[in-house]
């Protein structure tokens, strides 16, 4: 589910600046209790930023829905639901 800008009692899609703003601030977050390590890479001539997530992992619930799970000591802790560091991710 797409997240929406709202004002007053309008919605609207967020635009990519918003988007990006969200995403980043969102990995800042995620870093202070995970950790996370970025990257670039070219991938079919493409460039990527590449985000890993220490301690974590994709699944889906009983709704088909993506959700991300912390794992400490092989308990997972679901984080997020939805449907840092300078590091090379290649390393």
């Amino acid at each position: 589910m797409p997240i929406q800008a709202r004002k007053a009692r309008r919605t609207r899609p967020l635009t990519s600046n918003e988007s990006l703003l969200l995403t980043m601030g969102a990995l800042g977050t995620l870093n202070q209790t995970c950790g996370i390590k970025i990257g670039n890479l070219i991938l079919s001539g493409k460039q990527m930023a590449v985000v890993v997530i220490e301690d974590a992992r994709f699944g889906k619930d009983g709704h088909g829905n993506t959700t991300l799970t912390h794992v400490i000591d092989g308990i997972g802790k679901i984080l997020k639901e939805n449907e840092g560091s300078n590091e090379s991710a290649t390393k």
